[in-house]
């Protein structure tokens, strides 16, 4: 009775030391991460792992706000104060890969879940970014794209001419301004001068608006020259 109980008692040991092994080799540590900073509209610090580790989100591009070689995008500001309220310090994650796990920057590349929601998407969601493809990494790419899409349906963000600085108000404000140039024959030399007063000046926002938006190159904005590409490339 006494070498059964030691015999049983040993396979018990032996199959719980068992699972502790195979739970070690399939449990992956770095699929779980804490938040603890925000950096901008699409870049944050989190501890994974035990470490300390930069994370830019896959497939999602936002207005640069912190390269001090690059000058502040329209809705930069805000993608940054969305994600702040979409992750906040302290909050638990979860965290996918693709192909690569790495940028060129050494920053880690991954989706980011806050239960059950996915950032990625909700940043393209809200307006506030743009889907982008690096390849190999286009995991995310539709998800996000088909958010973009969203956004631009509902003049979002980035999509609404109801903010000055994004593509759609700019090009709204010189076609409103071209629009309002007297199409009538002017009855007098008064209305004439008037009238080519009118004209010039919203040709002169035309000319102005094109200059500027000639100007944007993927180096300096690289959402805003992302936009002008695709949704906006025949203003």
């Amino acid at each position: 009775m006494k070498k059964t109980t030691i015999w049983v008692s040993a396979l018990l040991a032996g199959t719980l030391a068992t699972g502790g092994v195979v739970y070690a080799s399939t449990h992956e540590p770095d699929s779980r991460g804490t938040v603890t900073r925000v950096i901008d509209g699409d870049t944050m610090d989190m501890e994974i792992a035990g470490q300390e580790t930069r994370v830019r989100l896959l497939n999602i591009d936002t207005p640069e706000t912190v390269d001090p070689n690059k000058p502040v995008e329209c809705m930069g500001p805000e993608a940054s104060e969305n994600l702040k309220s979409l992750l906040k310090s302290g909050d638990k994650v979860d965290l996918k890969y693709d192909v690569e796990r790495e940028d060129r920057y050494g920053r880690t590349l991954a989706a980011v879940y806050k239960d059950g929601e996915f950032i990625n998407r909700s940043i393209a969601a809200n307006g506030l970014g743009v889907a982008v493809k690096f390849e190999p990494n286009v995991k995310y790419y539709q998800q996000i794209l088909d958010a973009q899409q969203e956004a631009e349906q509902d003049d979002a963000g980035l999509f609404s001419a109801d903010i000055s600085c994004t593509n759609p108000a700019q090009v709204t404000k010189a076609l409103d301004e071209l629009g309002q140039v007297p199409s009538e024959t002017a009855s007098s030399v008064e209305q004439a001068q008037s009238a080519a007063q009118e004209a010039a000046a919203a040709v002169a926002t035309g000319l102005a608006t094109g200059k500027a938006l000639a100007a944007i190159t993927p180096d300096t904005h690289p959402v805003t020259a992302i936009l002008l590409a695709t949704s906006f490339k025949n203003p």
